[in-house]
């Protein structure tokens, strides 16, 4: 006769999950089952984690989500608990559980068949499944696992060897005076009466120019991939900076330091207003993310226009805390490497409870632990960004 676990097993089959490592989650299910049915097989196994140990100080809401609950982890990486260094101590996160147990070896190989199936679909899951959904709050997120940042670094090599042929090249003339050379991604298969969404990307320093090219990094590339413009279909603009479109008050090292708009901003604005008048573009749906130099363009855009963006993500910028007001009335995502030595995530840091502070502000920061200056590989290699982005819209 069959062990009695093994009928847990199989009874629990139908409602298993893929974990975020691409192994059967069976997180969501009761707790009493995760208690008394794991499996082990030699095709994939099931997974169990547990939610916050019970005891566990519960923080003033809005309580931060944690990748530790309902099995969530971020790609071998999870959310840790905010330290006694972290300006948000209240953030509380579960830690990952061990095995609830395993089948017997007789059950193993008829449980493995049955499983065949789900174990396929996860295994064929890119990078998108191992990112937890960003919710309003604080999280320090820790370092990926060594295979998972291979992994997110191999997608995103394969990212920057894509062609550039799909982004058709433009220049466009502010009322200023100031030329902005850029790149335009159409939805790959766009249907006649039907808006897209407009996806603003604002590029680092490091590709200011007027070449219309060297701004086309992985960072723009990879809206590129077929699967997203599958999934997320719109318009994608990358406008070239021929001049910083952010300035900096104070050097890196400085606490003060904050940023400023750069001269090519207006215009740049300008160009989204053209776009909007002569695309089906959704003008409920235009976001925006940016990078570094872009991170503090992003800052400054929302400032400037705070009922233009629908959602934006400023990843290892520099705000301004002056702007919080203006900057409130769009969701943000904000993500940041605390050792970062080039924008440190100190003005990060203090931006973001001011940001908080402001009567219906929605905002989400992630410090990313140990995260150098670089838009976190993970993220940019999966469809984390748009996903976030598109669960987003003006009224």
């Amino acid at each position: 006769m069959m062990h009695s676990r093994s009928t847990q097993a199989l009874a629990v089959i139908p409602m298993a999950r893929c974990a975020p490592s691409g192994l059967v989650n069976l997180a969501h299910l009761p707790q009493k089952t995760l208690g008394e049915v794991g499996v082990a097989a030699g095709l994939g196994r099931f997974e169990m984690h547990r939610a916050a140990p019970d005891g566990a100080p519960s923080p003033p809401a809005p309580l931060p989500r944690c990748a530790g609950e309902r099995g969530e982890f971020d790609g071998g990486s999870s959310v840790v608990e905010a330290g006694s260094n972290s300006p948000f101590p209240h953030a509380v996160c579960g830690e990952r559980a061990g095995d609830g147990g395993r089948l017997r070896r007789a059950t193993r190989s008829f449980v493995a068949l049955l499983t065949l199936g789900f174990v396929a679909a996860c295994a064929s899951l890119s990078v998108d499944a191992q990112n937890p959904e960003p919710a309003p709050g604080y999280r320090l997120v820790a370092p990926l696992a060594a295979d998972a940042q291979a992994r997110a670094d191999s997608a995103l090599a394969e990212i920057q060897r894509m062609p550039a042929d799909a982004w058709r090249a433009h220049t466009f003339r502010g009322s200023d005076g100031v030329e902005i050379r850029y790149r335009l991604l159409p939805p790959a298969d766009p249907v006649p009466g039907r808006r897209y969404p407009l996806v603003v990307m604002f590029h680092g320093s490091g590709e200011i120019g007027t070449d219309n090219e060297r701004h086309l990094t992985r960072f723009v590339k990879a809206w590129a991939r077929p699967r997203i413009r599958r999934h997320y279909p719109a318009y994608v603009l990358a406008p070239q900076m021929p001049e910083r479109s952010a300035n900096y008050t104070a050097g890196p090292e400085s606490a003060e330091r904050t940023s400023v708009p750069g001269r090519p901003l207006p215009a740049t604005l300008e160009l989204i207003d053209r776009l909007r008048a002569e695309l089906p573009v959704d003008s409920s749906r235009v976001y925006a993310i940016g990078f570094s130099m872009g991170a503090s363009t992003t800052f400054a855009a929302l400032a400037l226009r705070p009922e233009l963006f629908a959602a934006a993500i400023p990843v290892a910028g520099v705000p301004n805390p002056a702007q919080a007001a203006a900057v409130a009335r769009t969701p943000v995502w904000i993500i940041h490497g605390n050792s970062d030595e080039e924008n440190p995530i100190g003005p990060d840091r203090a931006f973001f409870p001011v940001l908080r502070a402001v009567p219906g502000a929605r905002v989400t920061f992630w410090e990313m632990d140990a995260g150098e200056h670089r838009v976190p590989a993970h993220l940019l290699a999966s469809d984390a960004f748009a996903r976030w982005l598109w669960a987003h819209r003006k009224p």
